[in-house]
């Protein structure tokens, strides 16, 4: 409707265009009045521009904010969690854990700690060894599976 108003000749524009005498001057009037309604419209789309980025950005805030509410209570639920089972952990160990065994694992991670480069390259190295050899065995045992499965199909 502002549209249709705005396009509209306003009072001003109209006597001027009454008072005008030839038709070139009141061609100039219209021109004017055309100019005036483009800036309008022009203004118009740009606060709708605006607006729409406004909107955006509020609904963007607004997803950010409760995204962050979520993960807060994820991780709130996380470390409950490991809360719990770090307790529980504790009360089976209380009694078992006696001063000879937490010397050996201290011992361990201090000898762990002090290797040489070649030495902790060479247990890695034999650890990855044997977690190969334990990955093919699974291989061989899910393969035996699957040819066991297409045996019995046929």
């Amino acid at each position: 409707m502002e549209d249709n108003e705005k396009s509209a000749l306003t009072d001003e524009d109209f006597s001027k265009f009454l008072e005008a005498k030839t038709s070139k001057q009141r061609m100039k009037i219209l021109f004017i009045h055309s100019q005036k309604n483009e800036e309008y419209k022009r203004r118009n789309e740009k606060m709708e521009n605006e607006e729409k980025k406004e909107n955006f950005m509020k609904k963007a805030f607004r997803d950010m904010k409760e995204n962050a509410k979520a993960q807060h209570e994820v991780d709130k639920a996380n470390f409950e969690a490991v809360r719990a089972e770090s307790k529980a952990n504790f009360e089976e160990n209380r009694g078992k854990n006696s001063l000879k065994r937490a010397k050996e694992n201290a011992k361990k991670n201090w000898d762990d700690a002090h290797m040489s480069p070649a030495e902790r390259t060479a247990k890695v190295r034999e650890s990855q060894a044997k977690q190969i050899e334990e990955a093919n065995a699974r291989k061989a045992a899910a393969e035996e599976r699957i040819a066991k499965a297409k045996a019995e199909r046929k």
